[in-house]
């Protein structure tokens, strides 16, 4: 399937930080990998708003740090647009968990 359009926001604990996207169609291999290409506009005095002054809950609890990101992305399938929103939640402590390699 062809990715059309992608646009996504972010925001650090229900707070809006960045957005990013791009209307440059790409093709969505199968059993492959594809990579997606987007233009972001970022601005860290943001991320340091939506922290406010919470830097302990940051340290100490990073289970209270979340990043949301809401996406829209068109799809082109057999000619139809299809339109998908959605939202991916993860953080900071699942973040960690990641890299670290635990579940």
């Amino acid at each position: 399937f062809r990715l059309m359009k992608q646009r996504y926001q972010v925001y650090v604990n229900d707070k809006f930080v960045s957005k990013g996207g791009s209307d440059k169609p790409v093709v969505v291999q199968p059993n492959g990998s594809t990579i997606l290409t987007n233009l972001v506009s970022f601005n860290p005095t943001d991320v340091l708003r939506a922290l406010e002054k919470n830097w302990t809950t940051l340290l100490l609890k990073p289970e209270g740090f979340v990043i949301r990101i809401d996406y829209q992305i068109s799809t082109s399938l057999f000619g139809f647009s299809i339109p998908i929103k959605n939202t991916y939640s993860i953080s900071l402590k699942e973040i960690r968990d990641l890299k670290a390699g635990n579940k």
